[in-house]
């Protein structure tokens, strides 16, 4: 990954993302409208401020200085937190008294609807809902939680179905995913694309959308890959595929707690145990972890 990184967006979105998120959880746990009034603030600035704001497209995104102006590729860094961003928009829209306006709603609206048009229309959306892989997945997450926060809920159907279609491309028999696990850093991207099809299935009982449930005739499920990553964690031997940075066993449990409430199968994270560092609270954990899926730790501010 070239070090340039550092000197455009893709940081400055990601601290504003957790920022956001923070904040408003902030708000809602502790009842502060001054965490509110922050977190609000920070959506401003991303989002609505003529001066400050994110213009709703990524024809810049993971741009090659001197090669090119701007890749597909760049689509999934904004996906991997947009989700979780506008569901805590929504939480603050919800609290008593809050700061965020029926103008602010009605800008966000406009934002998101341009967005999804972009991604519907640009060669670059297209060519990453047609990727074989976890940019594919990430895509249908983002393009469903845009399609909810727009009161689109025939939109978002349609975007499942691609996904059901996406389970018996990516996921074998045994819940492997050839396409991750040929990766340097196989855990992160199995796990990374497991959690978006958990996440998309959570998602699909909102419209009554059964993506847990459904199997293929030779047995490629979501369950399967959910279980695949409980059986190496719970294993004691190393982790069979290539992995060149260290893993980080805890970012299996969010993807484990979000499988139990979509059906009655319980994963005993005390079988995991030699896998976690000491003193390790899972349910703390779920409630601070990293929204980034590779585990990448949050800012101390």
């Amino acid at each position: 990954m070239s070090p340039d990184i550092e000197l455009y967006d893709r940081k400055r979105w990601e601290r504003a993302a957790d920022g956001i998120i923070t904040t408003a959880k902030a708000a809602y746990f502790l009842d502060e409208p001054r965490f509110a009034e922050e977190a609000v603030k920070r959506v401003r600035r991303w989002f609505l401020d003529a001066e400050t704001r994110m213009n709703p497209h990524l024809c810049y995104a993971s741009m090659i200085p001197g090669r090119c102006t701007g890749r597909r590729f760049g689509i999934i860094d904004l996906a991997i937190y947009l989700p979780t961003v506008l569901d805590h928009v929504r939480l603050l829209a919800s609290l008593d008294e809050s700061p965020w306006t029926a103008e602010d709603q009605r800008g966000m609206v406009t934002w998101c609807a341009g967005f999804l048009s972009w991604l519907e229309d640009h060669k670059f959306g297209r060519k990453e809902e047609a990727w074989g892989n976890n940019h594919a997945v990430y895509y249908d997450r983002m393009v469903v939680c845009l399609a909810f926060f727009l009161n689109r809920p025939e939109r978002a159907r349609n975007q499942f179905e691609k996904t059901r279609k996406r389970i018996a491309l990516q996921i074998e028999p045994d819940g492997s995913m050839p396409s991750e696990l040929r990766r340097t850093c196989s855990f992160g991207y199995i796990t990374m694309n497991t959690r978006g099809f958990v996440e998309l299935a959570w998602m699909g009982r909102r419209v009554d959308v059964d993506l847990w449930t459904h199997t293929s005739d030779d047995g490629r499920s979501i369950p399967a890959a959910v279980d695949f990553l409980y059986r190496h964690a719970c294993s004691r031997d190393p982790w069979p595929f290539q992995q060149i940075e260290p893993i980080d066993w805890r970012m299996v449990c969010p993807v484990l707690r979000k499988a139990e409430s979509l059906s009655d199968q319980r994963y005993d994270l005390a079988q995991m145990a030699h896998r976690m560092p000491g003193g390790f609270d899972p349910d703390f954990f779920l409630l601070i972890e990293p929204i980034h899926p590779f585990g990448k730790l949050r800012s101390p501010k």
